[in-house]
């Protein structure tokens, strides 16, 4: 039996860190509750490099009503098959595809068929195989990684950099109280930003660079579990996130 495409959760610890996580998040809420688009928020999810303790992804709640229903049958190699696809706007072949992927006709073929019945990717009497539009298929706006500690800051910094692979923006998070030149001459050398919580409020040190979406197939994980969830109503299933 296959699964769909599913994220898993780090079983959350209570301590300074998940305090620190949670008043920023309060904080982020009420200074973005009246922007126009829809925000879901995963509390440590695991990306394949780690779990960020969170990751925020801002979405487009007008596009995601192109949901198409069998895109809940699409598994991980499905969606790795699609990126690659999308990177590379152009026709495919099987030959093509296998030479590239290196996955097996079968698989490929398997993949093809989902993608189709999906309205991901068209396959014409040639044989050759078309990726829809980007704009019909992707609904998410910004994946913002945030990495947070009290103490190791090398070891944020070090996973807020990891956390490109998937995110379009990604962050350290820190007690203000703790900032110190060897801290900001380091978040103004590094691609990560840097936000500090102080008294009630955060600031945003360092600006993150910006990755246009979607960086990888991780990213199409994101986007395919909250159009799934929101599609069948079940947004804040087992408490795994929320929406707001």
């Amino acid at each position: 039996m296959t699964v769909s495409v599913d994220i898993r959760f780090k079983k959350r610890t209570e301590g300074p860190e998940s305090i620190l996580v949670n008043d920023f998040l309060s904080v982020y809420k009420q200074n973005n509750s009246n922007i126009d688009k829809s925000f879901t928020v995963f509390t440590e999810p695991f990306t394949g490099s780690g779990f960020p303790d969170l990751v925020i992804v801002l979405w487009d709640d007008v596009k995601i009503h192109k949901w198409h229903p069998e895109r809940s049958n699409l598994r991980n190699i499905d969606l790795k098959i699609l990126h690659h696809m999308m990177t590379n706007h152009c026709s495919y072949t099987l030959e093509s595809l296998r030479d590239q992927l290196g996955y097996s006709t079968k698989q490929l073929e398997c993949s093809l068929d989902k993608l189709s019945s999906s309205s991901l990717v068209r396959h014409f009497k040639n044989d050759t195989f078309c990726v829809c539009s980007r704009s019909d298929a992707f609904y998410v706006k910004t994946i913002i990684a945030i990495e947070a500690k009290i103490k190791n800051w090398k070891a944020a910094f070090n996973q807020a950099e990891t956390n490109f692979w998937f995110a379009s923006e990604s962050y350290v998070l820190l007690p203000g109280e703790s900032l110190r030149n060897s801290i900001i001459d380091k978040a103004a050398e590094s691609p990560a930003g840097l936000l500090s919580y102080y008294n009630n409020n955060y600031d945003v040190v360092s600006k993150s660079e910006r990755r246009k979406m979607p960086v990888s197939y991780c990213s199409w994980i994101f986007n395919e579990y909250i159009g799934k969830n929101t599609y069948m109503g079940d947004g804040a299933r087992n408490g795994s996130f929320e929406i707001f």
